[in-house]
């Protein structure tokens, strides 16, 4: 048979391309196939060696009409078309598609050497059957079931009456994207590049029914416009993983059940049903991935989930979960979480309130075998005011801060306390002279028992374990080392009742000269107890005495009755260097 000569337009699928080369001899696709002796299962499956014969007899090339052409995959199931893998469910076989719009203007267009009759084409998109607008012309796609006869006749379809006029409607942001994306007028960096096109359509459709039309849609009931408003939804939440995110999050802020729904629930059965059975499909591992992080992130789970396919570790469970985990008591659970206010008092009603077990988990393995404050003083062998002292001051630390309820201690904490006490004391049977207890070494050396337990904790104080003394009381050191490390730096001078008993003053002379400014004082550390007290500086005292003297040490001096000297210095016109009546004794000058 001659060549027919019949110019392949751009895009245009082998169906449409033999459908014209028969029309233009009068004949249907099937019937010319016939004449020409090419079998219509391999026709219909693309094989090469006949879509090569098809080129010879219209003249076209043969690799451009096998690009636009679907073509059984290696695997015999999914078909190769437009550069991409597509499962046969995802296009079209016996429903044809096509524009009126771009069918008219194919027909007015038609050049002198193309009959109007056979210058309509089915372009490659149409057969997409997530593609249901013409996105250049913003019509909605004719549609029509063919017969098994006439199956992929789309020239056939086209050529029949219009029964109606074109119903216009803007194509939606998935159709915009998969036609620039199967045409190569798309960009190549936007997140759902990363997918096969026909994934993005089908994920878009089913996540786009529960946005568009509620988590109770059923997909199989959605009419073709409705699959098309889904599709623009759904493709609006994945055009980004942000977008997915924020989608996803949306979702789980407008449910209105209780807190400790499954996915099922909050994103919609319909749609949760078929992400399930999809989950292990590559081709949707992207947007699997960042749904199922996204699941662990926000939803509580029980113990053992496993979320689309795959086994997670919670980082939310409701409070039963969690107790029913940790081997607690929910009440209980829920009690300690309330008054440490982790939970709100109250939850509302049919609301079950869910906690973040991974920022809790190493509190909530405590909590199981916790003690109590007696428990605690019994199990470290700690007198009851030295565990209080511990416990202010942060070397024994609670599981929660408990408003009310009785504070828990973990037996863990407990035992790490111990060790950094003993872990490096020497054992012995009796303690050595001068080492006590803490208790006790602690009372000798008037310092604070946090004070020699950080001082031990440290590796600067010595450890003594008794070894038939357990706990906290078996701990023993020594008292002059302990005095060492804990006493200050000498006063530098004198307290005033050494000042007193230094100079032979009473308390009311003394107080006397302090106050007048006599004697000055300063303020000082104490070295034992370091509170702030007022001392006499030693230069003060040395100076004081050289230069003065009361009428009793004056006579004492001398060996005479202080009458007998308070006399004699009558006679001599010496008067006291101080007024008597403010300083409530009689002191002179010694020169």
């Amino acid at each position: 048979m001659s060549r027919l000569f019949l110019p392949l337009r751009v895009f245009e699928t082998a169906y449409s391309y033999v459908g014209r080369l028969a029309a233009r001899l009068g004949r249907a696709m099937g019937e010319y196939l016939v004449d020409v002796g090419l079998p219509a299962a391999e026709f219909t499956a693309g094989e090469p060696k006949v879509l090569q014969r098809i080129a010879e007899i219209g003249g076209c090339d043969v690799e451009m009409l096998a690009w636009s052409t679907p073509r059984r995959a290696s695997d015999g199931t999914d078909s190769v078309f437009l550069g991409h893998t597509w499962p046969r469910s995802s296009l079209l076989r016996e429903t044809v598609r096509w524009c009126p719009v771009c069918t008219a203007e194919d027909r007015k267009n038609a050049s002198g050497n193309v009959w109007p009759s056979f210058a309509a084409y089915g372009r490659a998109s149409w057969l997409c059957s997530s593609i249901r607008t013409c996105v250049e012309h913003g019509v909605e796609l004719a549609e029509q079931r063919l017969p098994r006869v006439r199956q992929l006749d789309v020239v056939f379809a086209m050529a029949a009456p219009q029964a109606a006029e074109p119903v216009h409607r803007n194509p939606s942001p998935l159709e915009i994207y998969l036609v620039e994306r199967l045409t190569g007028n798309g960009s190549t960096a936007s997140f759902p590049d990363a997918m096969p096109p026909w994934a993005v359509a089908k994920f878009s459709e089913q996540f786009g029914a529960t946005i568009a039309f509620g988590r109770d849609v059923g997909f199989d009931t959605l009419t073709e416009a409705q699959l098309a408003l889904a599709g623009g939804a759904g493709f609006t939440a994945v055009e980004t993983a942000e977008n997915l995110r924020a989608q996803l999050a949306s979702l789980v802020a407008t449910f209105k059940g209780p807190s400790n729904a499954g996915p099922q629930a909050i994103f919609g059965r319909s749609f949760w049903v078929w992400l399930s059975k999809e989950a292990d499909n590559p081709a949707y591992a992207p947007l699997v991935e960042i749904i199922r992080d996204f699941i662990v992130d926000a939803l509580p789970l029980p113990p053992d989930a496993i979320v689309l396919g795959e086994k997670v570790t919670p980082k939310h469970m409701s409070v039963v979960a969690a107790a029913k985990h940790y081997g607690l008591h929910p009440k209980t659970l829920g009690n300690v979480l309330v008054s440490a206010g982790i939970l709100p008092e109250r939850a509302e009603v049919g609301v079950a309130p869910s906690i973040d077990v991974s920022a809790l988990h190493q509190s909530l393995c405590d909590l199981k075998d916790s003690l109590g404050p007696k428990d605690l003083q019994t199990y470290l062998n700690c007198p009851r005011v030295q565990t209080k002292l511990l416990i202010e001051g942060g070397h024994l630390k609670p599981v929660f801060e408990t408003a009310e309820a009785e504070r828990r201690y973990a037996r863990r904490m407990a035992d790490e306390f111990m060790a950094s006490i003993c872990s490096g004391a020497q054992a012995v049977d009796i303690p050595s002279p001068g080492w006590f207890h803490l208790v006790a070494a602690t009372k000798r050396a008037n310092c604070k028992l946090v004070e020699t337990v950080d001082l031990i904790r440290s590796g600067q104080l010595p450890v003594q374990a008794v070894k038939v003394m357990p706990g906290f009381m078996g701990a023993h050191v020594e008292l002059e080392a302990l005095k060492k490390l804990t006493r200050g730096e000498p006063l530098p001078g004198f307290t005033k009742r050494e000042f007193i008993q230094l100079l032979s003053l009473s308390d009311r002379v003394a107080n006397a000269l302090i106050e007048n400014g006599i004697v000055p004082t300063i303020p000082a550390r104490h070295p034992v107890h370091r509170g702030t007290i007022d001392v006499v500086p030693t230069e003060a005292v040395e100076a004081f005495a050289q230069t003065f003297v009361t009428l009793h040490n004056l006579a004492a001096e001398r060996g005479q009755h202080f009458l007998s000297v308070k006399k004699d210095l009558e006679q001599r016109a010496v008067a006291p260097a101080f007024d008597p009546a403010t300083v409530f004794a009689t002191i002179y000058r010694r020169c």
